[in-house]
């Protein structure tokens, strides 16, 4: 099979998203995508405007839609990706429940109820403690046992770069290796999330130092997904993406079927 598979794509379901899921679909398939996993935003924080908008009933109902249409071309996958807070984290584990998804995205998008730019997270603070208190909100979401996979790990520099300036991995190496390793321990995987190709940062979230140091931490559960938000952006970056997993040492990456891995060889 291809190994060209993208798992991390919104539809319109999504507040911040506008395309079906069939259109989706057909773009996957122009692509040359073997597979895709829609994973369209849950939110628990009234701030984020995807807040109580997720509908599992009519995710249910557009992936049976397309796989009716497409399934014979496409292999399509049900996710979502879950904005965690330690504070919402009893209201998470409740909300995933009584329900059957194929994977479940782990993400860190706001800290202290405060998105992750210079209005509002960044404001009076240093570098460095955005940063530590960026990936401790991380940490606690790997340790909550909620999640099989964490999105774009490092998503803080996508507004820290134009802020800051580069980001450096080597200067917060500590807290990657903190994160990573509970990742390890708890067998959570590690998204490659190429959406990063597209913002200021030029590069994937996480990039190659950390999905290396994964691998020598004993990490074997690797995802690829470009974070579409639009059908255009659908695939954007998944070679890429695949090139730094084998630059890393990974020979295979992670399919999810009922929030189990699978794994198809990239070498």
């Amino acid at each position: 099979m291809s190994h060209l598979v993208d798992y991390h794509i919104h539809s319109r379901l999504s507040p911040d998203a506008s395309d079906e899921v069939d259109t989706l679909c057909q773009r996957a398939i122009e692509a040359n995508l073997a597979e895709i996993c829609l994973t369209d935003h849950a939110e628990f924080d009234p701030k984020d405007s995807a807040y109580e908008n997720y509908s599992y009933e009519a995710s249910q109902r557009q992936i049976a839609h397309a796989r009716a249409r497409f399934g014979d071309q496409l292999e399509i996958r049900l996710g979502v990706e879950v904005g965690y807070q330690e504070c919402y984290k009893e209201d998470i584990r409740r909300f995933l429940t009584d329900k059957n998804f194929d994977m479940v995205l782990g993400a860190v998008h706001q800290v202290d109820h405060l998105f992750l730019n210079p209005r509002e997270f960044f404001a009076g603070r240093r570098e460095d403690e955005v940063v530590r208190l960026y990936f401790q909100e991380v940490l606690r979401g790997v340790k909550s046992g909620l999640f099989d996979v964490m999105a774009h790990l490092d998503l803080v520099k996508r507004h820290g770069v134009p802020y800051f300036g580069p980001f450096m991995f080597d200067k917060y190496a500590v807290y990657f290796e903190e994160v990573l390793k509970a990742m390890v321990e708890h067998g959570v995987g590690l998204e490659i999330n190429t959406s990063g190709l597209r913002h200021p940062p030029k590069e994937p979230y996480p990039g190659l130092k950390a999905v290396r140091l994964y691998r020598e931490l004993g990490g074997e559960i690797v995802t690829i997904g470009s974070d579409a938000h639009r059908a255009e952006h659908v695939g954007h970056g998944l070679e890429v993406g695949l090139e730094l997993a084998r630059t890393a040492g990974f020979k295979a990456i992670a399919l999810f079927r009922g929030r189990q891995p699978t794994f198809t060889r990239i070498v």
